[in-house]
């Protein structure tokens, strides 16, 4: 008996087996485990992978996007930063923007691509540092495996997101800076157009009012109305077109069109008030000796300047106080401002400080005032008693001639342009002078006054005035004394203001606000909102424009060319290669022509073709078997056409046997020549199965086709249930016969240059020409193929096939059509037989 020790038995031949056992066990359990192992890993990598890809896509890469929208938001909406120089003004938008904030988006957009990229390998570092945990060696390399692993995935699936961030970001940046140009071109265009404008509407500079300055003043300075701040230099300008922005948040008119006639003015060398300059101004300089009384004759005359305007229907008004200005409105014409410039004693007293002044350059009119005891000639005619009877009044400590002629002196040598339009003479203290005998001559009219001056000795101050050229007028202050008004319409004169009554009265109109904005709550203005959206907008344009270009619905002539361009590279000449079957049945039409050697009963020769349900058989035939002829099927065409490859399913009557696998193809060409060629089946047939597909290449162009089935292959007969003659065709045209007409239609978002050839006829058909045939077909257009088909006597119905070639990037390829043509009372009919 065997011995047992353990539970095993030893020493007998089942102890042997299962020790076999065991060790073949341990010998497959290697490769087992290996196969075990490379499965798991791939689909540890597998998962990996997806994982990875999952968490870029849906969450780095939108990551990113969301960053770069913040910034965007960030650089556009903050406030805008002061103006270079001292102008205390906020560059608009479309002025600091562009460039600069482009470059800034480009630098923000690398600095998140390196910090998901520092994010990445800090992860996979913190992987492989062993510190702070201890682990065994395999928990060590199995770490090591994931962090390589990792870094690999995080590597590839960051540079392609980064990839496709960076194309998103330069999209929007591009369509941002496009947007940019052309609403900052608008903008200096329109700041151009109003700055010319603006130019023209300007009416000339005018002299400070204020006496201790006097200078002519081309811009004034304007104030704002919320700060006080002044501005300078408030025009048309890079700082705004028609408002300026001031620091405290207010749009101030920075153009006549814009009302900026209603802010406030300063002289820009004294800084005083100016008055409003809604107003044409009109400025007359007094001159004289000092002592001569020019400032009592200024006050005196805007007192009876403003009773003549009001006489006259007007008002006067608005001046600044401590000046001789003032406005006057409601005359007849646009509203006048008149200054009188009463500089300061001793401006007239020399040459030197008479280079100096601004006003006979720029003023309208000019008014000497001379004083009239103060005269030479009248101080030594006149006697003791008479000097002490004009004591009491002040008198000129200088000769008021000779400042007079020097004042002329100073006007001769000034530009006609520069001139003062009008000179006036006024001879003061004329009460006193009256009462000495040097006087006594003087008369009330502008003669008397001039005749006087002559014998009075101031010839020489006369023939200085007629030198200047202008026209002057004379008048004694006392003149006036009856009416009172003589020396406001003198003044009224010399400035060159018309003073006459309104013909109309004046309207009554409601007061005009100050065109002045209070600050903006909103965050961005239009402009900024404009570029906000075209950047938001840049992000979805090359999807979108992907979409678009895949979609053809683009013009092929727009952007420069590239949806042709895209369709050309998209779908090249030969990806629109199709195939026709010829054999396809139609009703009332007999084309093809089939013809067999024999057909068995309850078949017929075109059964096979497909729209029939039926077959061909050559069961029975007596060409089979040894020494016959074999049995042939022939489809005729009637013209040439062009035959890619056949497609039949063949089979064998007798169950047993398989189906042959030896046929012979024969093509016959247009001068009724047959062409043999022997096949074989490219589909293997199974030996239990008695039916087998074939797909036979023939590649040529036939009016026949014949299929030879050799009689020693099967003796007891075979059929074929399909048969289908294919034709090749370019789909990239679409030929549609319209009666006698041929219309081609270009499927292709791009232009393509086809050579259209003559139809192939039946008997009794001709194609005559119908105006020029096309060379190029635009994008998705449909032109005539440029011949007309007539019936000749005689003409039956048939087939005609229509060809036109397409030539592009160097290939030439056909698109072919068959229809099957009809004559008719009204004309020819055809109907579509093979047509792509």
């Amino acid at each position: 008996m065997p011995r047992r020790e353990g539970g095993t038995t030893t020493g007998t031949p089942r102890g042997f087996l299962r020790a076999c056992a065991e060790t073949t066990a341990k010998i497959l359990a290697f490769p087992f485990m290996a196969v075990v192992l490379l499965g798991t890993c791939a689909v540890f990598f597998l998962l990996m992978g997806v994982g990875f890809a999952f968490f870029y896509v849906f969450g780095v890469l939108p990551r990113l996007v969301v960053r770069h929208a913040k910034t965007v938001w960030r650089l556009t909406g903050g406030p805008a930063p002061a103006a270079g120089g001292t102008e205390p003004v906020r560059t608009p938008y479309l002025s600091r923007s562009g460039p600069r904030v482009l470059r800034a988006l480009f630098r923000d957009h690398g600095e998140a691509c390196a910090v998901e990229a520092k994010r990445a390998l800090t992860r996979d570092y913190e992987i492989f540092v062993t510190a702070g945990r201890p682990r065994d060696r395999s928990s060590v390399l199995m770490d090591a495996f994931v962090g390589l692993s990792g870094c690999l995935y995080r590597s590839l699936w960051l540079l392609a997101v980064a990839l496709v961030a960076t194309v998103l970001v330069l999209s929007a940046s591009l369509f941002h800076l496009l947007v940019w140009a052309v609403l900052a071109g608008a903008l200096r265009l329109c700041r151009a157009g109003v700055r010319a404008a603006d130019r023209a509407a300007r009416r000339p500079g005018a002299p400070c009012p204020h006496p201790s300055c006097g200078r002519y003043v081309t811009r004034p300075v304007r104030l704002c109305p919320g700060c006080g701040l002044l501005h300078r230099n408030l025009v048309p300008d890079r700082n705004g077109a028609l408002h300026h922005t001031c620091r405290c948040g207010i749009r101030l008119p920075a153009a006549v069109l814009s009302g900026i006639r209603r802010l406030d003015a300063q002289c820009p060398h004294c800084s005083r008030p100016l008055p409003r300059d809604d107003t044409r101004p009109h400025a007359v300089l007094v001159a004289g000796a000092p002592g001569s009384g020019r400032s009592t004759v200024a006050r005196t005359g805007l007192v009876q300047v403003s009773r003549l305007v009001r006489s006259l229907g007007g008002s006067a008004g608005g001046g600044v106080p401590g000046t001789t200005a003032t406005g006057l409105y409601r005359l007849r014409g646009r509203r006048r401002s008149l200054t009188l410039l009463d500089p300061p004693k001793g401006a007239f007293a020399g040459q030197s400080k008479l280079d100096t002044m601004d006003g006979p350059r720029h003023a309208d009119g000019l008014l000497l005032v001379l004083d009239g005891p103060a005269l030479s000639t009248v101080r030594r005619a006149s006697t003791t008693e008479e000097r002490e009877r004009i004591s009491s009044v002040p008198q000129a400590r200088q000769d008021p001639v000779e400042a007079a002629e020097r004042v002329l002196r100073t006007v001769v040598t000034l530009p006609a342009r520069q001139r003062p339009r009008r000179i006036a003479v006024v001879v003061t203290k004329s009460a006193a002078l009256r009462t000495v005998s040097a006087g006594a001559e003087l008369g009330d009219g502008d003669d008397a006054v001039r005749a006087w001056l002559v014998t009075a000795g101031a010839g020489n101050l006369v023939r200085l005035l007629g030198e200047t050229g202008a026209p002057v007028r004379f008048l004694a202050d006392g003149a006036g004394a009856r009416g009172n008004t003589d020396l406001g319409a003198l003044l009224l004169w010399t400035a060159g203001i018309r003073a006459a009554p309104r013909r109309r009265p004046a309207l009554s109109l409601p007061g005009l606000p100050r065109p002045v904005r209070r600050p903006s709550r909103r965050r961005t203005g239009p402009a900024r909102g404009a570029l906000v959206l075209s950047h938001a907008a840049g992000f979805a344009a090359l999807p979108l424009l992907s979409v678009l270009l895949m979609t053809s619905s683009l013009p092929a002539t727009s952007l420069f060319g590239l949806p042709a361009a895209y369709d050309r590279w998209a779908g090249p000449l030969h990806s629109h290669h199709t195939e026709q079957d010829l054999t396809a049945y139609h009703k009332g039409v007999t084309w093809p022509v089939f013809k067999a050697s024999y057909t068995a009963g309850g078949a017929s020769p075109d059964g096979a073709r497909t729209g029939i349900v039926g077959l061909w058989s050559t069961s029975g035939s007596p060409n089979r078997g040894k020494g016959g002829k074999g049995d042939w099927l022939e489809v005729d065409f009637g013209l040439p056409v062009p035959i890619s490859r056949i497609e039949l399913m063949i089979g064998t009557v007798a169950d047993e046997q398989p189906p042959t696998r030896a046929l012979e193809i024969l093509t016959r060409n247009g001068t009724g020549r047959w062409t043999e060629r022997t096949v074989t089946h490219r589909v293997e047939p199974d030996p239990a199965v008695s039916v087998a597909d074939d797909d036979i290449t023939v590649g040529a162009t036939a009016s026949a086709l014949r299929i030879n089935i050799p009689a020693e292959a099967e003796p007891g007969g075979v059929f074929l249930g399909t048969l289908r003659v294919w034709s090749p065709s370019n789909g990239l045209l679409r030929l549609r016969p319209d009666g006698p007409d041929l219309q081609i239609t270009s499927t292709v978002n791009r232009p393509v240059a086809v050579d259209v050839r003559p139809p192939a006829l039946p008997p009794g058909w001709r194609a005559d020409p119908a105006g020029t045939a096309p060379g190029r077909i635009a994008a998705g257009a449909t032109v005539p193929a440029g011949f007309r088909l007539h019936a000749t006597d005689g003409a039956r119905a048939g087939p005609v096939r229509y060809e036109v070639r397409v030539t592009e990037d160097g290939h030439t390829a056909t698109a072919v059509c068959v229809a099957w043509l009809t004559p008719t009372p009204s004309g020819p009919r055809t109907r579509p037989l093979a047509c792509g």
